[in-house]
């Protein structure tokens, strides 16, 4: 093999490492982020306590962790080939691991006293974070739809049909709200995740940015917590009571945001692959990440009754963040060890 050929194949192989590290830090930054939204959730509807700004804060960062998995994979699977068969399996490893865990926090309702039958699953997810996996396998069904759609679109159509995407799922709801002008166009056909998925797809076919615009990615993104904490504030202070309708994951600065945020963090990711512990710990922590989100509830649950987070004093500002630490570091252990027992591991694929 020539110099020329070894060459080009050392470069695009160190660009495939990179790129996975930045999924895998999307990854890692979206589970703490769903962590850290269940902790500081708790205490949003108390807005008169002293440490609601602190909550609403950590809400406000915390807002783009869904967002960001629907983006990823729609960057990751619209392009991909797999045939019906591939996409069945992919299918059910979701759909045991839901049952799985819906049986799970089904008998532990009913060991605390719950008469909820094992059905309830069927009708509906019977945990607060369990939606999350309906919508993924009725996504991952409409997956053959989306895909043979994304490969006859340019990136005008892209940019259209992301735009009517927006208009029907935020600027409607935005103009309801604010201008009590309710729009008569029939907009349901847009009105679901897809529009992450687009987003993602879009953003995957973007080349390696210079440093400056990695800048811009994280001061946009900041600059989208800030709209949805500042937005959320002057909202609840005219009503007086919390209100989180800027929490919505279809609101404008939770869009915007979560692309700002995968971009950033992709970038920061092909960055930090040099590091080989850094890549250790992104690639371990990203595998375990849909494992740690299904148990993550258990573990919030045992520290709650252990360690109270006080919501009527500014510590909210480090117990929420230190709680979320430990509930990510407790269900990535949990998980780990799953995932090395050969028969319960599909529970945490």
């Amino acid at each position: 093999m020539g110099l020329v050929t070894m060459a080009s194949l050392e470069s695009t192989q160190t660009y495939q490492t990179q790129h996975e590290l930045g999924f895998d830090l999307i990854r890692s930054v979206a589970i703490f982020l769903v962590i850290c939204l269940h902790v500081s959730g708790v205490g949003f509807a108390n807005y008169f306590s002293s440490s609601w700004a602190a909550v609403n804060a950590y809400e406000s960062f915390s807002r783009v962790c869904v967002p960001l998995f629907f983006i990823l994979s729609g960057a990751l699977l619209l392009d991909k080939r797999e045939s019906l068969q591939q996409l069945g399996r992919r299918i059910s490893k979701i759909v045991i691991a839901s049952a799985a865990w819906s049986a799970i926090f089904i008998a532990w309702e009913r060991r605390h006293g719950s008469n909820i039958s094992f059905f309830r699953m069927i009708e509906a997810p019977v945990a607060f974070h369990l939606w999350y996996c309906y919508t993924i396998i009725g996504a991952y069904l409409f997956l053959p739809v989306m895909r043979a759609v994304a490969q006859y679109l340019n990136i005008y159509s892209h940019l259209f049909i992301i735009g009517c995407w927006v208009l029907s799922v935020s600027g409607v709801d935005l103009l309801n709200q604010f201008a009590h002008i309710t729009v008569g166009l029939d907009l349901k056909y847009y009105q679901s995740y897809f529009g992450f998925f687009l987003i993602g797809n879009l953003l995957i076919k973007t080349r390696k940015f210079q440093s400056r615009w990695v800048t811009l990615f994280a001061v946009g993104w900041i600059l989208m917590v800030l709209g949805t904490y500042f937005s959320t504030q002057m909202l609840s202070k005219l009503q007086g009571q919390a209100v989180g309708f800027f929490y919505s994951y279809y609101s404008p600065f939770n869009i915007f945001g979560s692309i700002f945020a995968f971009l950033f963090l992709r970038e920061v990711g092909r960055t930090i692959s040099v590091v080989r512990m850094a890549q250790q710990i992104l690639k371990h922590l990203s595998r375990a990440s849909f494992g740690i989100y299904l148990f993550h509830p258990f573990a919030l649950d045992q520290l709650s009754r252990r360690f109270k987070i006080d919501y009527q004093t500014g510590s909210s500002w480090i117990w929420i963040p230190l709680t979320s630490l430990a509930c990510l570091s407790i269900s990535w252990v949990v998980v780990s060890v799953i995932q090395r027992i050969p028969v319960l591991r599909r529970i945490c694929p």
